[in-house]
């Protein structure tokens, strides 16, 4: 079996790289999308699920030059969320380098998911896509929040970015979708709903997942705090677990603050848990005038969340140190009770998973660094135009071979105890060579090594991140 590089685990790895600095790396990948667009055989924006992470484009080298036949495609299926991921990817990497080829296929692959999937109903909306038998599109009629909050987040972009009402009306629709699932009996937002059911009467309210509730608070498509608040609430109050595991060289016990899939979820699962920092860290901050003891909640969870990333990186069976391992749990965590449209459980095995580690590491950079532009959502369009988080320098750890974002403000080192680091821009540039004299490496390396992608960059392989399943590894719920 091939291995699958899904869309949307390369997308997240883009918008963190992006995030990160190394737009060498996002280049490789947004390049690579760019060039699967244009030659997918149907020729209309659309991107298949998951490509070959081997040789994604089948070519041949004839005559001293690559003849090209076209993508090596893995999944035929299209989704929506994962598409629109990408636009969110693409776009922000035009925003750094004016290349309008990036924001021409962001273009491209938005006007694909608006003509197509669009859902015509006074709930508005997007569907999650389509199957394809024999190059005939089998539609997927259902609706989802998750997919939702994506569309709308890759509109926000392409309305900043070009103004066009098109991407305005696109937001509006999901926009509309998303609030009009809010479950007010339940308190959360349902996971979405099957074709002519209102969202809010969805059958589905017995599968609460996290990310419905995590997604809409941290993209902020509603603006309802009553509501954003509730929903949190029953994340924190639901979905949160503790799970401990023995260290293979210490033996000492580690535990693992984290969160369910959802509430028919078995074990902590890590692209849930970065998520999740992220909300509680947006809405802490946006409480902080108005509501102090919930806000102060809120960024204690963050706090508590990345902690246990960090855990994870520097400690989890089956890691590297540097990626993050989607579940601690040796049997896997499971996502929900029944089963999956093939027929078998839906479980994420304990390893080394990208999407769980790009959003860890955006995580790291909204909760330790409190960079408002981590978040996918963010009007990154704008970055240009706003005074900069901070004065930060990117300093590569020559002992270690990975690279740190060393910071010029106090930050905090989550856990029972706080470090404040003050450091001066100038005194990088002056006196770098004492950097590593005067930073404590133990603590760079167990609190601030941001996943930049060394793995990653070592598993590119013909431009693409390698998707770190393993073949029977099933699908991620966005790739699905």
């Amino acid at each position: 079996m091939s291995l699958r590089a899904d869309i949307y685990d390369n997308a997240l790895a883009a918008i963190f790289m992006i995030n990160a600095g190394r737009l060498d790396i996002a280049k490789k990948i947004c390049d690579t999308f760019v060039l699967l667009v244009s030659l997918d055989q149907i020729g209309d924006g659309r991107l298949r699920a998951a490509y070959s992470v081997n040789n994604p484009i089948n070519r041949e080298f004839v005559n001293n030059q690559y003849i090209t036949y076209g993508p090596n495609v893995v999944d035929t299926s299209i989704t929506t969320g994962s598409m629109a991921y990408l636009v969110i990817a693409l776009t922000r990497f035009y925003v750094h380098t004016k290349d309008y080829k990036y924001l021409k296929t962001a273009i491209k692959v938005a006007s694909h998911i608006n003509n197509n999937l669009k859902y015509d109903s006074e709930y508005g909306g997007f569907t999650g896509g389509y199957t394809q038998s024999s190059l005939t599109d089998v539609p997927l009629t259902w609706r989802s929040v998750e997919h939702n909050i994506a569309v709308w987040g890759a509109a926000r972009m392409l309305f900043g970015l070009t103004s066009d009402v098109t991407w305005s009306d696109m937001m509006t629709s999901s926009q509309t979708y998303v609030q009009k699932c809010f479950n007010s009996n339940e308190g959360v937002y349902n996971v979405g709903s099957q074709p002519s059911v209102p969202p809010v009467d969805t059958d589905k309210t017995d599968f609460i997942t996290a990310d419905a509730q995590t997604l809409s608070a941290l993209s902020g498509i509603d603006q309802d705090d009553t509501r954003r608040k509730s929903s949190l609430d029953y994340v924190m109050n639901n979905l949160f677990k503790t799970e401990s595991q023995v260290d293979d060289v210490t033996g000492n016990t580690i535990n693992y603050d984290g969160i369910l899939y959802s509430n028919q979820g078995s074990s902590i699962q890590f692209e849930q848990v970065a998520i999740a920092a992220m909300a509680y860290q947006s809405m802490g901050q946006q409480l902080s005038s108005t509501d102090s003891d919930t806000s102060n909640k809120y960024l204690d969870m963050a706090k508590k969340l990345t902690l246990s990333i960090l855990n994870n990186q520097q400690y989890a069976l089956n890691g590297d140190g540097q990626g993050i391992v989607v579940s601690i749990n040796q049997n896997g965590a499971k996502v929900w009770n029944g089963d999956d449209l093939k027929g078998e459980s839906w479980t994420y095995y304990p390893v080394l998973h990208t999407a769980s580690s790009a959003w860890a590491g955006l995580a790291m950079y909204h909760v330790l660094m409190n960079d408002p532009f981590a978040s996918p959502f963010s009007e990154y369009y704008k970055k240009d135009e706003i005074t900069k988080f901070s004065t930060s320098v990117l300093a590569t750890n020559t002992f270690t071979g990975y690279t740190t974002l060393v910071e010029d403000h106090s930050v905090y080192v989550i856990g029972t105890t706080s470090l404040v680091l003050t450091c001066v821009v100038a005194f990088f540039f002056v006196l770098g060579f004492v950097l590593m004299a005067v930073v404590n490496v133990k603590l760079i390396r167990r609190y601030y090594r941001i996943v930049i992608g060394e793995e990653m960059e070592k598993n590119l392989q013909l431009d693409v991140v390698r998707g770190l399943r393993t073949p029977d590894t099933p699908v991620s719920p966005m790739s699905t």
